[in-house]
């Protein structure tokens, strides 16, 4: 593979933006690619899946991308980044992404499943995706889907809208928070304005959930929220937003709801506002405000219909 390396690395310094170098050292049977997009740089392999794939790690991102090469439209798996600083290590990992092994076996493997290759790389360096929590978003999708089944929408979701609370409905609002912790019942409030709502009647919705096979995952929930009326296309783009693209992998993973709680926030609910400071006005120096709440002992009631 050190022969392979080597010339990516020298292509990487010698292809031009929006263009793709053959790399010769490998047999024309198991044929690769360097690519520079305006944006970024990598290599790429033939790709006939049907599915779409869409990692990310850190500065690195594997997707499928159709591109021209001599005239000629390929569809591709291309592993890309777009830290210049990076070529000469990245180019190993590409290395490897590229080598096709004894008889092929290594691409045949990749092709099959590029998601395992994704997951064992990053299981290896360490996966630091910056994305929120995947059962916090699927906690806000099943929240949803529980108020449009029980006509209690339409819904606005805060991840396609920007709003300051997850959603809200004409009548209501709803902060969502969700735990993988089986009896931890304490949630993070990591902005002064999540439980203050002057327009509407606010609640907090607790999730715990626990992984398995046999859970629901975000695709799952997406298309289950399609046919009840929301936009596809809006809820892909909120969700690109937490870089769960389709063909994310994070976006099958699996999650059982155990249980759905609901708290109202009123009076008697303890929380930090502009009323808890002098004059009702959180001072000007104060720029954010961060706590911890332990829901135990506070009265709720089960949000499941």
């Amino acid at each position: 593979m050190g022969r392979v390396v080597e010339e990516i690395r020298w292509l990487f310094a010698e292809t031009r933006s929006r263009h793709a170098r053959t790399i010769d050292s490998l047999d024309a049977e198991y044929s690769a690619w360097v690519v520079r997009f305006s944006d970024c740089y990598g290599v790429a392999v033939p790709y006939n899946g049907v599915e779409p794939v869409a990692e990310r790690f850190h500065s690195a991102r594997l997707t499928t991308r159709h591109i021209v090469i001599d005239g000629e439209e390929h569809q591709c798996l291309v592993l890309t980044s777009d830290v210049e600083g990076f070529r000469h290590e990245f180019a190993s990992l590409c290395g490897d992404f590229v080598e096709p092994g004894e008889n092929g076996e290594r691409r045949l493997s990749l092709l099959e499943n590029p998601q395992g290759w994704w997951e064992r790389w990053t299981e290896l360096l360490g996966n630091a995706v910056a994305h929120k929590n995947v059962h916090g978003i699927l906690g806000e999708l099943l929240v949803m889907e529980q108020l449009i089944k029980a006509h209690r929408g339409p819904c606005r979701w805060g991840g396609i809208h920007y709003a300051t609370h997850d959603i809200e409905t004409n009548e209501h609002a709803y902060e969502v928070k969700a735990t993988l912790k089986r009896y931890d019942t304490t949630v993070t409030i990591s902005s002064q304005f999540q439980l203050e709502s002057d327009d509407l009647p606010l609640s907090l919705v607790f999730c715990r959930f626990e992984e398995s096979l046999h859970g629901d995952c975000i695709d799952d929930v997406v298309v289950r929220l399609v046919d009840l009326g929301l936009d596809l296309s809006e809820i892909n783009a909120a969700l690109n937003t937490f870089q769960l693209e389709q063909g994310s992998s994070a976006r099958q993973k699996r999650f059982k709801l155990l249980e759905m709680r609901e708290y109202q926030i009123d009076d008697a609910f303890p929380r930090i506002t502009a009323a808890s400071f002098k004059n009702n006005a959180i001072p000007e120096s104060i720029i954010q405000i961060n706590y911890t709440i332990d829901l135990s002992g506070i009265q709720y009631r089960s949000f499941l219909g």
